[in-house]
């Protein structure tokens, strides 16, 4: 870190400083590495400089594409493609200086796509797809190093999954056939979260950054939603469970609504925790504002259900794409 300061002030002080100083019969070669010399020009030809060292007689020759800047001795100041190798060196030991030890605070916002992972849908030939939901929330970020990072997300979080079995066969010893019973099932399930997803991250690039982070996720359960449709050969059952849950059974044949309140949340464990994988760029706008886009992968570790309320363990998967704004604190 102070061998960065003191080259980027030695590079500064090349750019501005020498500009302004006399230097009698010497010329002055600045390089696009920053390097200064103090030396002869002898010719300036297309694609080559050639100079001689002060006090020396022997012709070196340098690609013109090396070289930043040539002071003469009369004052006269001459630019080349260097300069803009220099330049953006500058910048970027200035940005690497201002990164280390700050913060950025700002707001990310897209869509999480879920599902569960469990075995059930083995043993009863339910087909389980992904659900699609927005998500939102508030960054915060600390900058340990211009490589090192640490990330952290409040999010609001709705995962769940869709389940759709045909034909399905149950046993039921109060049922007409011989205790077996065969009906189609439908059941989409919205769990609302809030997520604290704490992530180590590693950055690399200049004004476009490319980053990587792990690390690990808590969330808690707000609420729980369940719309399950069955259709039996004779009835068809719709439930909605959630603040305002309604369990309503007709006959097809008959038309006899029946309501009934449950809580389904119940039956589902609170909290929430697994790893985190993740990839994103981003874009440096200015000293004070980063435009963001990272994709991650949650994986749950713990069982969404208690024990006593499904007979399979239940776990959570998502995938995360964000787009975030923050504000650097310096």
């Amino acid at each position: 870190m102070v061998n960065n300061r003191l080259k980027m002030k030695k590079i500064l002080l090349i750019l501005l400083c020498l500009p302004m100083i006399g230097f009698g019969q010497s010329d002055i070669l600045i390089f696009s590495s920053g390097d200064t010399i103090y030396a002869k020009l002898i010719e300036v030809g297309v694609n080559d400089i050639t100079y001689q060292y002060k006090g020396e007689t022997t012709n070196n020759v340098i690609k013109k594409r090396k070289v930043a800047k040539v002071i003469y001795s009369s004052g006269r100041i001459e630019t080349f493609k260097g300069l803009q190798v220099l330049e953006s060196k500058i910048e970027f030991l200035k940005r690497k200086e201002k990164n280390e030890n700050s913060f950025e605070i700002g707001v990310v916002f897209g869509s999480t796509s879920s599902n569960t992972i469990s075995d059930w849908d083995l043993q009863y030939g339910i087909n389980v797809t992904s659900m699609q939901r927005k998500n939102g929330g508030l960054m915060l970020q600390y900058n340990i190093s211009d490589l090192l990072s640490v990330n952290s997300k409040l999010l609001y979080q709705v995962k769940g999954w869709h389940l759709k079995g045909d034909n399905i066969i149950i046993t039921n010893p109060e049922s007409p056939d011989g205790g077996l019973e065969s009906f189609d099932y439908d059941q989409s399930v919205y769990n609302h979260y809030i997520s604290l997803p704490i992530l180590m991250q590693i950055n690399s690039g200049n004004k476009i950054r490319g980053t990587i982070n792990t690390g690990f996720y808590t969330s808690y359960l707000l609420d729980v939603i369940e719309i399950i449709e069955q259709s039996y050969i004779d009835t068809t059952i719709r439930v909605v469970l959630g603040d305002n849950i309604i369990v309503e059974e007709q006959d097809k044949n008959k038309g006899n609504p029946q309501r009934t309140d449950t809580d389904p949340i119940d039956g589902y464990n609170r909290l929430d925790f697994g790893l985190v994988l993740g990839v994103g760029v981003s874009y440096i706008i200015n000293d004070k504002i980063r435009l963001s886009f990272e994709s991650n992968l949650e994986y749950g570790l713990i069982n969404k259900y208690k024990e006593d309320y499904s007979f399979y363990a239940h776990y959570n998967i998502a995938y995360n794409f964000l787009f975030g704004c923050s504000y650097i604190l310096h």
